[in-house]
């Protein structure tokens, strides 16, 4: 309904320390991350706890996934046109390049750790679990459990990059669904 050239939201404007001197960093959004929720989820027979072999458990497979997003490392690059202005900054000369990324947000982490971290969202993929459901009772081997995620494509990412990753972290995870 609203046609604009720019946009001003609720995400600019948080102060990322200092770069250096005294002239503090503010953060102003020049793209935005495309959102989906992820929902997994894990059935099986369910049973008695006092009796679990033999017994798939959608708790004990959820945990299996969860370990896998925890080690799963994103491919990063400079997506974002904030990598352009940074580079003279820190001492790199040529700019900041898929090649040298890590060392470049390296050098910012330890001169401005909330910009450090701004830089890593801007330069990957996630896939961040941010609820979990399942179980009825301590005694009870649930039927279901259920793990939602949060997941955030960088500018240019397609549905189908999301899609690989998830079909990879829940390849042979029993009773999975996604």
């Amino acid at each position: 309904l609203v046609q604009a050239d720019l946009a001003i939201c609720e995400g600019g404007g948080s102060s990322l320390g200092r770069l250096g001197g005294d002239v503090p960093l503010i953060s102003v959004g020049s793209g935005e991350k495309g959102r989906f929720d992820i929902s997994f989820v894990c059935r099986a027979e369910g049973g008695h706890a006092a009796a679990p072999w033999g017994r798939v458990n959608p708790l004990a497979e959820l945990g299996k996934l969860l370990a896998r997003i925890a080690e799963w490392q994103p491919e990063a690059y400079p997506a974002s046109p904030v990598f352009g202005y940074l580079g003279g900054a820190i001492g790199i000369a040529e700019g900041i390049v898929k090649a040298n990324l890590a060392e470049a947000i390296g050098k910012i982490d330890a001169l401005a750790p909330a910009l450090g971290r701004s830089l890593r969202a801007q330069s990957r993929m996630t896939l961040t679990p941010t609820i979990l459901h399942g179980g009825e009772g301590s005694n009870v081997i649930p039927s279901e459990a259920r793990l939602i995620c949060d997941s955030r494509l960088l500018p240019g990412q397609m549905r189908e990059a999301l899609e690989s990753v998830v079909r990879g972290l829940a390849e042979g995870i029993a009773g999975l669904e996604s």
